[in-house]
């Protein structure tokens, strides 16, 4: 697979976790469950969530836009393997934080190991 597919791939993950993200309010019937929480602990999960969004956007533009660059300098790759290392640690917290036998919580262990692969490989190729 060339740089340009492999950095598209990444891009395309990136921007299918903004879409995941954008739906939270209602996969996760936000509107009901944060009303549990105190106005604090509320708004810290939202905001979160919304930067979350914003960096996941920022990173598929990369992936999308900025491609040569990513590939051709120690910076790119640097970028490249942070993501690659934030993907493993978040699969590593699935484990550690939501101990369910789900097939969602199977789902995405595939997702963000499908991350650390593709940012890895485009980082370490």
């Amino acid at each position: 697979m060339d740089d340009s597919s492999l950095l598209f791939l990444c891009g395309l993950h990136s921007f299918a976790l903004v879409i995941f993200h954008l739906f939270f309010w209602k996969i996760l019937r936000w509107k009901t469950e944060l009303a549990k929480l105190g106005v604090v602990n509320r708004g810290v999960m939202q905001i979160m969530n919304v930067q979350l969004i914003f960096m996941f956007s920022a990173v598929g533009a990369a992936c999308f836009y900025f491609g040569e660059t990513l590939n051709d300098g120690a910076i790119g790759r640097f970028f490249l393997g942070s993501l690659a290392l934030f993907w493993v640690l978040r699969l590593v917290q699935q484990f550690i934080f939501l101990k369910q036998n789900h097939w969602a919580m199977h789902v995405l262990s595939i997702a963000f190991a499908l991350g650390a692969g593709l940012f890895g490989w485009a980082a370490f190729r």
